[in-house]
């Protein structure tokens, strides 16, 4: 007897079905790891995360050890990114790296990273034009 049997499937002829749990598994990890961003079958374009109205674009200038992080946010500040424990382990975030992140209310020096574009959606923003700003001077 399996814990997912109902029942009704315990107490009576009815069969258990059949679950391939890994089958099952890869499906899950394949969702997770795909829903980030979708590609358009037609024109080849990625749907990516955009910032939010408080989240702003930024580039990982400077490492500072643990899970802190220098950053050159898309309004002309500099600000000390803070890597979350959700991020800190799973997503490895290095120098030049293109983030979104999200300034403090109380500290507008610091802010929380929320995402990291992967290197091919970070070329797709710059042929989009949302990270121009990233090659002028500082």
């Amino acid at each position: 007897m399996f814990a997912s049997q109902t029942y009704l499937q315990r107490t009576s002829i009815i069969p258990a079905p059949e679950v391939n749990v890994w089958y099952v598994l890869s499906r899950m990890f394949y969702t997770y790891a795909c829903r980030s961003s979708y590609m358009s079958e037609e024109s080849g374009r990625r749907n990516l995360r955009m910032p939010s109205d408080d989240e702003l674009f930024a580039v990982v200038t400077e490492h500072n050890g643990g899970n802190h992080v220098q950053l050159r946010c898309e309004d002309g500040e500099r600000r000390m990114g803070r890597i979350p424990g959700r991020m800190k382990y799973r997503v490895w975030i290095e120098e030049g790296d293109i983030v979104l992140v999200d300034p403090w209310d109380w500290q507008d020096e610091k802010g929380d990273i929320e995402w990291r574009y992967e290197d091919q959606d970070a070329d797709q923003l710059r042929a989009e034009g949302h990270i121009d700003w990233l090659y002028l001077p500082q």
